[in-house]
């Protein structure tokens, strides 16, 4: 007998999508909620109301915030609602694409922190979309370089932990970021 596949459980594999796809008739923390709600196995509503305001939190919503909705928020708070959502759950696994893609540049280093402290807090396997080059250096472990749809260069990240401005700004980050750049474009660009 074949035993058939092993799904994953509830809650194991989180996305975020470019857009947020919040519900526009929840409230923020109502948005978090969302994923608990509908687990089999959802605990007391005081302690899952707890964990989406500690996740929502911990993504630097303002708690006056919490229950405004997403109309009520601009782009980058819908994100960090988004980002806070998939979080919640705990998730084994995180897909992300191109979430920081519509946000401005000082936002998406923002955020890219923001979801590197929570990493080191609770580490989890991500794979993240990006066609930025330093989003995919300062978050990444791994880049791979993709083009017609087929990976054309894997690079192991050399940058230093715990990534924050000072690598950013560091020769190796340039050296790095150049690599994977000439992948993509050619030496001679």
């Amino acid at each position: 007998m074949i035993n058939p596949p092993a799904q994953a459980k509830l809650g194991e594999v989180a996305f975020v999508f470019q857009q947020p796809t919040l519900l526009p008739w929840r409230s923020a923390i109502d948005n978090v909620l969302l994923p608990l709600q509908l687990r089999p196995d959802s605990s007391c509503a005081d302690d899952t109301k707890s964990r989406a305001k500690n996740e929502l939190l911990a993504m630097e919503l303002r708690e006056d915030s919490l229950l405004l909705y997403p109309r009520q928020l601009s782009g980058g708070m819908r994100m960090r609602v988004s980002l806070a959502r998939a979080l919640v759950t705990r998730p084994s696994v995180l897909l992300l694409d191109e979430p920081f893609a519509a946000l401005d540049d000082m936002l998406r280093v923002t955020l890219g922190e923001l979801l590197l402290r929570r990493w080191a807090e609770r580490p989890f396997t991500t794979v993240l979309v990006t066609h930025n080059i330093g989003e995919a250096a300062m978050l990444s472990h791994q880049v791979l370089v993709m083009q017609t749809g087929k990976v054309i260069k894997r690079f192991d990240n050399p940058l230093p932990w715990p990534r924050d401005e000072i690598v950013r700004t560091s020769p190796e980050f340039g050296v790095f970021y150049r690599a994977v750049s000439d992948s993509l474009y050619g030496e001679k660009h």
